[in-house]
């Protein structure tokens, strides 16, 4: 018998929840799980069109500004209307409304999802934590967040499943030959002197991309070949160029926007830099480890669950941009090394991190809760 499953998600940008989301599908047999996808605002992007491309229906409820009346009655229509055995509600925003309006259609069991750290603003964290029981499942993408979900809210343990971002280890199986990887950094204006530290994220102030601009000043004044590559989009941007020009880099770091070829990408890079000050389950660092890259990373979050520092990369404090450049002088001198441990990194990701262990996991947490 098929289970209907309405996800629903605050948008449909190019992010970590909607890739995650994404690729739970792409792994999801449609026979015993239908899907349906209901965006809150932003539902017409590329991601809606992939989704719609695997058969997905995916409603854009429009919802701007955030907390229109007449958005959410069409959110209970929506729902009374579709009648999903389960509702999964993606990202804070959706977790909260989801919980309000999915009990007021009488949707029968109700996901909730902790992708990060933190909960944005102080009362999103209030809000989760007085609607707490009215979640029938609470999925976690670490133990980081996990346990800031238990902190914060005081639920009991068993209610909260980790279950990590997965990589689609297919995009990554193929080693890059020499002419392809020479041809990407042609297109991206460097030779193959140069040494090129990458990162992929949005320009958010969770990224802490100011550090790693700083930390690659020092690095730029002991390796004058070295530059910076930071893909993504986001309300930061202007400032980082600006801090970038400000310290004397700036013609030494590139900014190329949101790229759709991630994985090809990542081919051009020398080595892989991660700077949050907080996260969930990093989809980045995970692809970055995935390509084989030696990886820099701040030690936050589910970072540490990842990398295990000197085995798979190297760890650092946050909000340390001088502990950041001394570890990628570190993985530039040694190149040796450095290979090392992007191997070892690929293969615990593609070990432990892959799809299908996050679609099993995500399919045993619908089990349990139609269960009970």
């Amino acid at each position: 018998m098929t289970t209907t499953v309405t996800h629903l998600v605050t948008d449909l940008i190019t992010a970590g929840a909607q890739k995650a989301l994404l690729r739970l599908l792409q792994h999801t047999d449609f026979d015993e799980y239908r899907p349906t996808v209901i965006a809150l605002r932003n539902g017409d992007t590329s991601i809606a069109a992939e989704l719609k491309a695997m058969g997905v229906e995916v409603i854009d409820l429009q919802m701007l500004p955030k907390w229109r009346l007449d958005k959410l009655f069409r959110l209970y229509g929506e729902l009374r209307q579709n009648r999903p055995d389960i509702l999964h509600c993606w990202m804070i925003h959706s977790n909260i409304i989801g919980r309000v309006i999915g009990k007021m259609a009488d949707v029968p069991k109700i996901i909730v999802s902790r992708r990060s750290d933190k909960n944005g603003s102080q009362w999103a964290t209030v809000l989760n934590r007085w609607l707490v029981n009215w979640s029938d499942g609470i999925i976690a993408v670490s133990e980081s967040t996990k346990r800031a979900e238990l902190a914060e809210t005081g639920i009991q343990c068993e209610r909260v499943t980790v279950v990590p971002n997965g990589i689609n280890a297919g995009q990554f199986s193929q080693t890059p030959s020499a002419a392809d990887r020479q041809a990407l950094r042609a297109e991206l204006g460097y030779d193959d002197q140069i040494f090129l530290i990458g990162s992929v994220g949005r320009l958010t102030e969770a990224k802490g991309y100011p550090d790693l601009i700083t930390a690659f000043k020092t690095v730029s004044q002991q390796m004058p070949k070295a530059r910076l590559l930071i893909a993504g989009k986001g309300n930061l941007e202007p400032e980082l160029k600006q801090l970038a020009q400000a310290i004397g880099v700036g013609e030494k770091v590139q900014f190329p926007g949101v790229r759709s070829d991630i994985p090809q990408l990542l081919n051009a890079f020398d080595t892989f830099a991660f700077s949050s000050h907080w996260e969930g389950m990093p989809n980045a660092l995970m692809e970055a480890m995935a390509a084989g890259l030696p990886c820099v990373a701040t030690a936050v979050s589910a970072a540490p669950e990842l990398i295990d520092d000197g085995t798979h990369g190297i760890l650092v404090q946050p909000k340390e941009p001088d502990l950041l450049a001394t570890a990628i002088l570190q993985l530039a001198e040694d190149k040796q090394a450095a290979d090392r441990l992007g191997q070892a990194a690929r293969q615990r990701i593609f070990s432990e991190f892959t799809l299908e262990n996050t679609a099993q996991k995500t399919i045993s947490v619908y089990q349990k809760v139609k269960s009970t």
